[in-house]
């Protein structure tokens, strides 16, 4: 499930984030997304936390 964290109004950017996820690889951790839109749909980022890994 994704819960809204805050939203940058100059830059009209959404950032969300995941529950928190288990594994026995990583360990717990949460994903946080950031959304803006463009002419063609979203910029999309996503950022695997607390390693700083981006996935997207």
């Amino acid at each position: 499930m994704r819960h809204e964290y805050l939203k940058l109004v100059p830059e009209n950017i959404s950032v969300t984030f995941t529950d928190i996820h288990f594994s026995k690889r990583t360990g717990e951790s949460i994903t946080v997304h950031l959304e803006r839109p463009n002419e063609n749909g979203f910029d999309i980022a996503e950022y695997v936390l607390p390693v700083c890994y981006c996935k997207k």
